[in-house]
């Protein structure tokens, strides 16, 4: 085998590097390198120059994780969507349930009229509080089709009130009970201008009020039965 020189290594070192050199000048090459270092060197800075450099290696999460912030937001938009319909048709039905309720406080009935009999209370004008057997001595004169009748306090066991009919004498027409949860009741579908007088069952002393004025939270009760 004979000896090459660096400038003959130079040129075969690109034919090396390819694999397309004969074998003989592949031995000749390296026994030249084994004992020439700068052949060496630039074969080594030479296959540096063309070995590809490696692609940067990618975070493997990262892609991942933008998929999952962006199934999440999708999730949320479609949350927010559903949340804002179900809302709009809360908002809708709240406006149903608040208009039936005005339309039931602005029905006071017709005016009471101004020949009342002798002793008949306007409850048009007033309401009456008082004790339960002072409140059954009045004749009421409601002027509208309901008549409401609370207790500001009651015994522990219920109480029965009793509407009454007057004309001749007195009929009793409708029943209610009053008890610790339940501290008011509204007698509705009397016949307009009737006289009605109000007692309580075996209980004199329970404060009551009769009026024929809902609350709002009465008027929004009495939408509600009538759904």
């Amino acid at each position: 085998m004979n000896p090459i020189t660096c400038g003959m290594a130079a040129d075969l070192l690109p034919l090396y590097l390819d694999g397309c050199c004969s074998a003989d000048s592949r031995a000749a090459l390296e026994a030249h390198m084994d004992a020439c270092p700068a052949c060496r060197a630039q074969y080594a800075q030479l296959r540096r120059d063309l070995t590809p450099a490696a692609p940067a290696a990618e975070d493997p999460g990262t892609d991942g994780i933008a998929r999952a912030l962006a199934r999440k937001m999708r999730r949320r938009k479609r949350c927010l969507r559903a949340l804002c319909a179900v809302l709009g048709v809360l908002l809708a039905v709240l406006r149903v349930f608040i208009g039936k309720t005005i339309v039931i406080l602005g029905q006071p009935g017709g005016a009471v009229s101004a020949a009342l009999p002798a002793g008949a209370t306007d409850l048009v004008a007033r309401e009456v509080s008082g004790t339960a057997e002072e409140v059954g001595e009045h004749v009421f004169a409601t002027g509208t089709a309901r008549l409401v009748v609370s207790a500001d306090a009651l015994p522990d066991a219920p109480v029965t009130v009793r509407l009454w009919q007057v004309r001749e004498t007195r009929e009793n027409t409708m029943v209610a009970t009053l008890d610790a949860r339940h501290r008011s009741c509204i007698f509705t579908n009397l016949p307009p201008q009737t006289l009605c007088a109000v007692t309580v069952d075996g209980a004199p002393d329970v404060q009551l009020t009769v009026r024929s004025r809902l609350t709002f939270r009465e008027a929004f009760s009495l939408m509600l039965q009538e759904l």
